[in-house]
Order: structure tokens, then sequence, then C-alpha cells
């Protein structure tokens, strides 16, 4: 009896501590439960959108684009050695012919000296011996023998006359050195990098046009040209080249070309606006510019199907008036996401607000 009396208390306590277990492990699958519904619940975004709309807007064409140098070169080693001198840093302008590097050349006009002395004495001796022949003195194999020494001390001479010419680095077109990074003492080889020489007298920017705009353009055609850098100054250029073939984008390249000058000097990878100016005003259908998701480059909006914004790839052309023309990818019984992006994926659920 004494043993029921210790036994059933122990069994009363573990089906008390069984059931508050089962009863807490019920609670977190209704606070996880309800946790999943709120989650779901907060992704429902709020947006506004609007829809594309007939505009009406200038047939100018205005494209920034980046002004690059039209003539620059690759200052390269053709020879090995040790560098002695540079006559030139970066931001130097050099002039077509200048040395810039200068190679260690001391053992090389060591070697033309010695070689320009086995060269007049073959000389000589051929002379001798051709005038020996003539006596009978000597035989004509003696003859042409002597007239091959003169052959190879020729060529000795004259690839020893290439070898000195390439340990002189020297710039082939007048500009601006850049990307200099040699130092007196180091070593280089056939083919190292010297530095790169930009002209930068005459500039070239490309700029890329849709379909609509490029059938416009034609070579020869001026264009203005106005730079980031300075906003009150502006360029004249002139239409060198229109690229035939598109993109992946389905732009056409277009190259313009300038002269720099000195007042407003421009730089490589600097940027600016081309404005292609021909009159007159067209239709087109437009979307606000806020829209955008991206690049203009590779120009994206939010649609609006079914509740959800739905990620679409379009395609534009000019931008007016924070107004930007689309060319292709939605028409104008879509709804656009206009604001509240920032948080949308595609496929997400939104709530459109007014």
């Amino acid at each position: 009896m004494k043993l029921k009396r210790l036994i059933w208390p122990a069994v009363i306590i573990v089906i008390l501590s069984a059931a508050a277990a089962w009863k807490l492990s019920s609670n977190k699958n209704v606070m996880a439960a309800n946790a999943a519904i709120a989650n779901k619940k907060s992704t429902v975004f709020p947006v506004t959108v609007v829809s594309p709309r007939n505009e009406t807007l200038s047939r100018n064409i205005e494209i920034n684009g980046r002004f690059t140098p039209i003539h620059h070169l690759d200052l390269v080693t053709e020879a090995a050695g040790r560098v002695t001198s540079i006559a030139l840093r970066n931001g130097d302008v050099v002039q077509k012919g200048q040395t810039v590097v200068q190679l260690d050349n001391e053992q090389i006009n060591i070697d033309l000296t010695q070689a320009r002395a086995t060269l007049a004495q073959a000389q000589m001796d051929l002379e001798n011996y051709t005038e020996m022949l003539k006596r009978n003195a000597v035989n004509k194999q003696e003859v042409n023998n002597a007239r091959l020494a003169v052959v190879n001390a020729e060529t000795r001479v004259a690839t020893l006359k290439r070898q000195l010419k390439a340990t002189s680095i020297v710039s082939t077109v007048s500009g601006t050195v850049n990307n200099m990074s040699l130092e007196v003492g180091s070593f280089v080889t056939v083919g190292n990098l010297v530095a790169r020489i930009a002209d930068l007298s005459s500039l070239k920017m490309i700029v890329k046009l849709q379909p609509h705009e490029v059938v416009s353009v034609s070579k020869g055609q001026k264009v203005r040209i106005v730079p980031d850098m300075y906003t009150n100054s502006s360029f004249t250029g002139t239409v060198t080249s229109i690229g035939t073939i598109a993109d992946g984008a389905r732009k056409y390249d277009v190259e313009i070309t300038l002269q720099n000058n000195a007042k407003t000097p421009l730089l490589s990878g600097m940027t600016g606006n081309a404005f292609f100016e021909f009159g007159g005003n067209r239709t087109a259908m437009v979307i606000p510019g806020k829209c955008l998701v991206g690049s203009v480059q590779d120009p994206h909006v939010y649609i609006v199907e079914n509740g959800k914004a739905v990620l679409k790839s379009i395609s534009i052309g000019t931008m007016q008036n924070d107004l930007v023309e689309v060319v292709s990818g939605v028409d104008p019984t879509q709804q656009v996401v206009e604001s509240g992006q920032l948080n949308l994926a595609n496929g997400s659920q939104i709530q459109i607000i007014k």
C-alpha cells in the first residue's frame, strides 16, 4: 500500500507535465500561423499608378554621351632592358617623334662600333681580292667569300642599328601622357606598356539613338554639344559616322567629332549632352520619368496585372520635361506604377492608392 501511495503522485506529475508541454507546443503553432498570416498581409504594398498618354514633343533630340580621343596610342617596348631616363610624366604634353623613355644601350653601342669596324675591314678585303682576281692572284671563290663577309657584316650592323633604335621609346603621335608607371632603374621586357598617349586636340562623342531618331540624322550634320563640366559653354560637333547595326537595346551608334579648345578644355571620359536640332513638334506616347526602374540603358517599369506588380522591359526614346517617350513595351490601356517601387519585386501584391 505504501508503494502505491508513492507511485500515484509521480504518475500524476508526469501526466500534468506532458499536458503542459502539449499546450505550449500548440500555442507555438498558433503563434507561428498568426505570424505567417501577418507576414502575408504585410507584403501588400501601396502604390500610385499612371497610364501612358500621348504628348506633343519637340522633334529635337537631346542625348548624353562621353568624350573620348580620336587619336590615341599605346606606347609599348620593342626591346628589353633597364630604364635609364624618363623624359615625361603623366599629364605632360608629348610631340610626335619625341623620346619618352630611354633604355640602357651601352652594350649595343659597343657592339655596333665593333660591327662597323668589321664591315669596314670586310669592304677593304673585298676590294683587295677583286684587284687580285684581275691579276689571277686569287680565285673567284675567294672573292665570293669576301663578298659574303661584307653582306654578313652589313646585316650585323643593320640589326644592331634596329636594336639601338628600339632602346629609345618614341611617341608616334602628339598628345598627353597617361598611365605612365615606369621608374628609372626598372627593367622592362618586350611588349611592356610604357604609357598611353591621347591626342586631346580633337575628340569624339558616341551617342545611341532609337531607330526613329537615327533615320533623321545624316553625315555632316552639325550638332550642338554642351559639356556637363561647362554648362554655360557649347561646342559645335559634326556627325562623322552612323551605325547600321543595332545593339542589344535596339539602338544605333552615332559618332560626333569636335575640336577641343583652351578656354574650356575637355578631357577623355567627361560627359555632355548632344542636341540634334530639327525644328517642329511630334506626338509621342510618354510616362513620367520616375516610373523607370533601373537605368536608361536597360529601362524597366512595373505594370499592374491582377493586383500584382509585373516587371516589364520597355524601349524608350527621348526625355523631355521629366517625361520619357515610350517606344514599345506598354500601351495606353495599361497601368504603370509611378511611386512605391522601392520595395517591389516582380509579382509583389500591390494596392493602388489615390
